[in-house]
């Protein structure tokens, strides 16, 4: 199964779009054309560094278009965000998705049982910090 651009299109500007933003406003924040959030939305390909900006401003967690592309899951929203760097409130078992998700974007020597393993540990630290 290929990557679904069209659902992540949608996604992304139904999130744009809950937030009241313009593709002008989206694409000033995430530091990219308007160009490239219209190709976005038109469920068009862009680059991996793009979908982490827009990512961001759209507050969804990193990775969250990675399962969207995929089909494996749906954006993954930040919500309760701290001005002093920021705690993340996702739901339990979320986390874990949205770090395999990000890893799989961004890695592509490791299996997929390594990938879990760092992405358990990974939660397993923040918990242990109180961060989740």
């Amino acid at each position: 199964m290929g990557e679904n651009w069209e659902a992540l299109g949608r996604a992304v500007r139904d999130a744009r779009e809950t937030r009241g933003g313009t593709q002008a406003w989206l694409s000033s924040e995430a530091d990219v054309s308007r160009a490239t959030i219209q190709k976005l939305e038109r469920g068009e390909p862009v680059r991996p560094g793009t979908l982490s900006k827009v990512e961001k401003v759209i507050k969804w967690a990193p990775g969250s278009s990675r399962g969207i592309l995929d089909g494996t899951a749906g954006p993954i929203e930040m919500k309760g965000t701290r001005s002093t760097g920021g705690l993340a409130k996702i739901p339990d078992g979320e986390l874990d998705q949205a770090i395999t998700n990000a890893m799989v974007a961004t890695v592509d020597n490791m299996t997929a049982a390594e990938i879990r393993e760092v992405a358990r540990k990974a939660v397993e630290e923040l918990r242990r910090l109180g961060h989740v």
